[in-house]
């Protein structure tokens, strides 16, 4: 399943997430778009 996070991570975040299998958006360090993927 995929979902669309709405959030500052936004699309980016909910696949890092999905991929490493945790699911632990705490306190995000920077923003997504700051990250190449």
């Amino acid at each position: 399943g995929f979902s669309e996070a709405k959030t500052l991570y936004g699309i980016l975040g909910v696949k890092c997430w999905i991929c490493k299998g945790d699911i632990k958006i705490d306190k995000p360090e920077r923003p997504a778009y700051t990250e190449s993927v």
